[in-house]
């Protein structure tokens, strides 16, 4: 019987393909590893805006790109500046396995105050550092990635106030003129949280501005009125103006509301605004008094961000004929329903009742800026008589201008009624700076404008007029109000079971 054929070689061919196997894993995986650890190039760094210029309060944002899949070890920011260095931003980042942390993109914002790190003005240089867990071909000399160079300018625009004494009360009105730097790009008087807009171009000399402005009655007497101006790099000065002003105590009023008012009241409004009453009526009552008031206010705020760039009034403005004051400006209400107070609010204007469907005058000439239904005000015309300052006319019957229309003091604009959340036929007349209410009882006074408003808007001639020197001496007794980097009647009394105003 035939023997089968025996490969004598075959042995050594298996023992050799055993032994490289082993070795063509470790190949491969060598190379993988490699692949996935090596980093192929430097990383990329990018500034957002190309920033060249900073000031004091420097921002930036930086954009980072590793150039492997190992990610991010480290990352330093720095500045230099003046032959000194100025570390900015540092971070570390741990390996998340054996590739590394797995950070490959990063987006850095920046904000800095140079002025506290003591950053000299002139030339700089921002300096981007960053390591990697990659491996490289040859060792690097510097983690530098990118230089971007920078101008550092902290330097804020010059500011003066050139206004003398602002002698004001709570919830009262003043003017502030001001010279401002031609660097400046924003400008306005700060009171508190309020802020109100410097206007340029009223004076002939360009680098003039005024503002009226006002002390609200939500703040105290130690409030500061204060010039805010700032260049488009964010360097920016503030300067108080020199402001007196004095306490005022608030009438306290408690207000019953009836069934028979949110019967009567409730239901209209919401109806008005397309949605159903409440079954309870008292939470209605409540979501009127609250958050269709603050929309009410937000309204206001937004219509008068507008204004005509001069004054359109002459001379104070004019109270209702023949009607008896009902509530004051800043009365501090409390609204009661049964036996328990449910509702608090602060009535910001002055409640005028005569004859019912009296007719309703313009207080001074303007143009019409809004007329319509204002949530608990009714039906409202407001008025824009120029330089921020605008006047309101709620709970009306009638109405008998239209928005855009000029009108003249003591023109018929509407009559009174008790549209809104009025409980009875009155005027409710607000005056308001820049959206802000304050007291009407200022503007009706002829001596209180003479003094407080046209003497400042007269201190400097305007576009057109010859100079007459005047304006020199007023700059000259104002010189020490410089930047650095660092009498109204009172008030009638009366009573009224209007629970709203």
């Amino acid at each position: 019987m035939a023997q089968p054929l025996q490969c004598l070689g075959c042995y050594g061919v298996v023992v050799r393909r055993f032994v490289l196997l082993p070795v063509v894993v470790v190949l491969l995986a060598g190379l993988v590893v490699w692949w996935l650890k090596f980093d192929r190039g430097l990383p990329q760094a990018t500034l957002e805006g190309e920033t060249a210029v900073v000031g004091r309060d420097a921002q930036w944002v930086i954009n980072l790109e590793s150039p492997g899949q190992s990610g991010f070890k480290s990352v330093a920011i720095r500045l230099l500046a003046d032959e000194r260095t100025f570390e900015i931003a540092e971070r570390q980042f741990d390996a998340q396995s054996w590739r590394g942390s797995g950070v490959g993109a990063l987006r850095i914002p920046l904000e800095v105050d140079l002025g506290r790190l003591g950053v000299p003005e002139g030339p700089a240089t921002l300096e981007v550092l960053a390591e990697t867990y990659g491996w490289h071909l040859f060792d690097r000399d510097s983690p530098v990635v990118a230089r971007f160079p920078q101008r550092i300018d902290r330097t804020p625009p010059t500011a003066q106030v050139l206004s003398e004494q602002h002698n004001m009360r709570l919830g009262g009105s003043s003017v502030a003129v001001v010279r401002i730097g031609e660097d400046a790009t924003t400008y306005e008087i700060r009171v508190g949280t309020y802020t109100f807009p410097i206007q340029r171009g009223y004076f002939a000399d360009p680098s003039i501005g005024l503002a009226i402005f006002a002390v609200p009655e939500d703040l105290d007497a130690g409030a500061q009125p204060m010039l805010r101006v700032a260049d488009d790099i964010g360097n920016r000065v503030d300067v108080p103006l020199y402001a007196s002003i004095r306490p005022r105590e608030f009438r306290e009023r408690s207000l019953e509301i009836s069934d028979d008012f949110l019967q009567r009241k409730i239901p209209p409004i919401f109806e008005a605004r397309g949605m159903a009453p409440p079954s309870d009526l008292l939470e209605g009552y409540l979501v009127v008094n609250r958050d269709i008031r603050r929309s009410s206010e937000e309204t206001l705020r937004e219509l008068t961000r507008q204004t005509t760039p001069h004054e359109l009034w002459q001379g104070a403005f004019r109270r209702m004929s023949r009607a008896q004051t009902m509530s004051d400006f800043g009365d501090r209400r409390s609204y009661t329903y049964g036996d328990r107070v449910v509702d608090r609010q602060t009535h910001l204007g002055v409640d005028l009742a005569s004859l019912r469907g009296a007719a309703v005058d313009a207080a001074q000439h303007g143009v019409v800026a809004f007329t319509g239904d204002l949530g608990i005000y009714g039906q409202t015309v407001v008025l824009d008589h120029g330089l921020g300052v605008f006047t309101l006319y709620g709970h009306l019957s009638s109405i008998s201008v239209a928005k855009g229309d000029t009108v003249t003091v003591g023109q018929v604009i509407g009559t009174t009624g008790q549209t809104g959340l009025a409980g009875g036929d009155h005027l409710h007349f607000s005056t308001m700076v820049h959206g802000v209410h304050v007291d009407p009882v200022e503007w009706w006074d002829p001596k209180w404008i003479h003094d407080h408003v046209t003497a400042k808007l007269d201190m400097f001639p305007r576009p057109g007029e010859e100079s007459s020197g005047n304006e020199e001496a007023a700059a000259g007794e104002a010189e020490g109000t410089v930047a650095t980097p660092q009498a109204a009647d009172k008030l009638d009394e009366g009573e009224s079971d209007n629970p709203n105003g």
